[in-house]
């Protein structure tokens, strides 16, 4: 993962209004914090992030003033099933 730098161009025709923001991103959104783990078992492997105010720059509060996400992932490793032992 690295660094990059997203540049925010927003305008609002209905309230004559327009900014360009410059913002550092470091994962997922450009002003999201996130933090993860997961977990293997035989066949199985489980991936969980959490997010603190998803996409807030650019969606201001239309999830409300504070959101957060949980995410998850459930892999199944065919290979590692069919695979000769």
């Amino acid at each position: 993962m690295g660094a990059y730098e997203v540049v925010l161009d927003r305008e609002n025709d209905v309230e004559h209004t327009s900014s360009v923001e410059p913002h550092p991103t470091l994962g997922l959104d450009e002003t999201t914090w996130t933090t993860g783990m997961s977990f293997a078992l035989p066949f199985f492997k489980v991936d969980l992030a959490y997010l603190y105010d998803l996409a807030q720059a650019r969606t201001n509060d239309v999830f409300g003033k504070r959101n957060v996400s949980l995410i998850g992932t459930l892999n199944f490793d065919y290979e590692r099933l069919f695979s000769k032992r």
